[in-house]
């Protein structure tokens, strides 16, 4: 069997663009206008001959119109018609299911309709009349062929769509058996082959063991994909950079990255001509599972998380130990993402970043827990009102603040991206900066959600310091409780495990030292002895890099810190009104609950010779 000569996901892109104009149209000529703007090379013929066909008929029912407003009803009538038919082939594309195949009593059937809506214009009908048969042919012959094309696309998303799956999962060999057999079916396509070479990339023995670069199959599927598609090649220079980094040609990986993140931004418009067709496919957002498929085909299109070039070389600098070149290039990416506005892959782009990092995104910014989302909502509208507050000492500048929204609706795991307001020149220190009035309007398969519909809404900061997470407090606290659950005896949850615990101590083990030989206790008595007493504790800076949540622990009670504040060199904590703590007379311990994305720890000051003492920490 002969391979197809034509692109079939660029052949379903000009198809669903020809109803789009059919639809947003004012007429025929306007129509045309929006046809003869389009590119064609590559869509298969037999689609361009049956549109072609239907054109010729429109042009003859054009000719019979006289006066102004014929003109226009006739063009609504055949629209209509020819929109009618469509979306009984479309039917569940994208899916696995296609619609109907339409017969001519059912054509026939679906003309009657549209005549009885349109009875009014008896002038368009009548002549309509004389072309009927002839229309209806063409249009029948229109839509056999366009469902053989939709039912082609079909078997190729289903290929793919496991593609994906083996990837998101690390399945190699699944990843490389489906992507074959999509190129197979469609050998023109890009996604597949991309997906091939990043499984081949993935799966490759260690670097000692690969076969010498010049005769590997990744680097001839990836040069003949940079020759085939000169205007959309830029994920293809991303992943030959990565795997000439892999071969330790750092130079060769370092121009290719290179070249891929210039021809992004000029690239993105066509690199995402099948975005219709994947809006079609909406249901892929009601799981997990669609949505691994549509981040990872964004990403690649887009540049985003493993396809992301500044990702790539901050990653390379990163191996090599150059750690000021690696920070450098990873917050060029995100500041590509702002001057880009695309704000969707934000968010797969910071989860790839703390996966891909680990450590070193925290020491970017290691004051990151001290800046917390502020949110409330407005009197009247459906808005929130967005702010940051930051609690240390260091001024952040360039600030873009990102809501990462949950709706009701949603997978658990979904969030929608709304920008919050005008970028802020400055964070101050200790103080907190509002981003204005964010106003919440979102369309979840065809359903309205407003601020009433949220379900949580973190936050994502970027600046020229770096970027990170923003979260309220409660949503703190509900994450180290959801940390205690999965650190506690029988738990079987095992998303966000912390790192080896060799690589764990030799991260926490200088903290605790510091902390030990530098933290202090003071108990403020209160005044008259009425209230009860304050706890002040300071801890050295270092401590920071925890990314700690305190908690003071008091026989049964278990309070937050009225007071946590950054300074030059401690971080002092203030919690109000805890009890009365006469250390001669008191037995019980204080003791500091700090819960780490590393491991908990816990400070315990017991009473001694009428003060507090620190004892241990474990």
């Amino acid at each position: 069997m002969a391979s197809p000569n034509y692109d079939i996901d660029k052949t379903i892109r000009v198809i669903h663009e020809i109803e789009a104009a059919l639809k947003n149209s004012s007429d025929l000529n306007h129509y045309l206008g929006y046809l003869a703007s389009h590119d064609y090379d590559g869509v298969a013929p037999e689609i361009l001959r049956a549109q072609k066909d239907v054109l010729a008929v429109l042009f003859k029912l054009h000719a019979k119109q006289v006066a102004a407003e014929d003109e226009h009803a006739a063009w609504l009538f055949t629209s209509e018609v020819v929109l009618s038919l469509a979306s009984v082939v479309h039917g569940g594309v994208g899916a696995g299911v296609v619609g109907a195949k339409i017969d001519g009593a059912q054509a026939r059937r679906l003309l009657d309709d549209v005549k009885r809506r349109q009875g009014e214009h008896h002038e368009v009908l009548r002549a309509i009349g004389d072309l009927e048969t002839e229309l209806l042919s063409v249009m029948l012959s229109y839509s056999e062929i366009e469902y053989r094309f939709l039912k082609e696309w079909d078997t190729l998303c289903n290929h793919r769509d496991r593609a994906y799956l083996a990837v998101a999962g690390g399945d190699w060999p699944a990843a490389i058996d489906a992507s074959q057999q999509a190129i197979r079916l469609a050998p023109h396509e890009r996604e597949a082959h991309l997906l091939e070479a990043l499984a081949l990339i993935e799966s490759a023995p260690p670097p000692g063991e690969r076969e010498p670069i010049a005769s590997s199959a990744v680097d001839r599927l990836l040069d003949d994909f940079i020759a085939e598609h000169p205007d959309s090649n830029a994920p293809a220079y991303v992943l030959r950079g990565a795997w000439r980094a892999s071969h330790g040609l750092d130079q060769e990986a370092t121009l290719d990255l290179q070249q891929s993140a210039i021809y992004y931004p000029k690239q993105a418009d066509q690199l995402l001509d099948m975005a219709d067709p994947y809006r079609a496919r909406a249901f892929l957002r009601k799981s997990k599972e669609g949505n691994y498929v549509l981040d990872l085909y964004k990403s690649s299109m887009l540049g985003a998380g493993y396809f992301s070039p500044d990702l790539r070389l901050a990653k390379l600098h990163l191996d090599r130990g150059r750690s000021g070149e690696a920070k450098g290039k990873l917050l060029d990416h995100f500041a590509r993402r702002r001057q880009q506005q695309q704000w969707d892959f934000v968010l797969s782009d910071i989860t790839f970043c703390n996966r891909e990092f680990g450590a070193f995104m925290g020491d970017i910014l290691p004051e990151d827990t001290y800046l917390d989302l502020v949110v409330g909502t407005t009197l009247f509208g459906s808005k929130l009102k967005v702010g940051v507050r930051n609690r240390s000492d260091r001024l952040l500048h360039n600030a873009t603040l990102l809501l990462a929204i949950q709706f009701t609706d949603m997978h658990r795991d979904d969030y929608e991206p709304i920008i919050a307001g005008d970028t802020q020149p400055i964070l101050a220190a200790e103080d907190t900066t509002s981003f204005g009035d964010v106003p919440i309007s979102f369309s979840l398969y065809g359903r309205s959600k407003s601020v009433k519909d949220i379900v949580k809404q973190r936050g994502i900061l970027i600046t020229d310091e770096g970027v990170t997470w923003v979260d309220a407090d409660d949503f703190k606290i509900a994450a180290m409780h959801d940390r205690l659950v999965r650190r506690s005896p029988g738990a079987t949850t095992i998303a966000d495990e912390p790192p080896a615990s060799v690589i764990v101590e030799r991260l926490v083990q200088p903290v605790v030292d510091a902390m030990r030989a530098h933290a202090t206790i003071r108990v403020d008595p209160a005044l008259g002895g009425v209230l009860k007493d304050d706890v002040v504790i300071s801890l050295p800076r270092q401590a920071v890099t925890l990314k700690p949540v305190f908690r003071l622990r008091y026989g049964d009670d278990v309070t937050a810190p009225d007071e946590n504040q950054l300074t030059a060199d401690r971080i002092r904590l203030r919690f109000r009104h805890v009890a009365h703590l006469d250390a001669k007379a008191n037995k019980q311990p204080l003791t500091l609950l700090v819960d780490s994305v590393l491991r908990p720890l816990e400070m315990q000051w017991v009473p001694t010779d009428g003060e507090f003492r620190l004892q241990s920490i474990h």
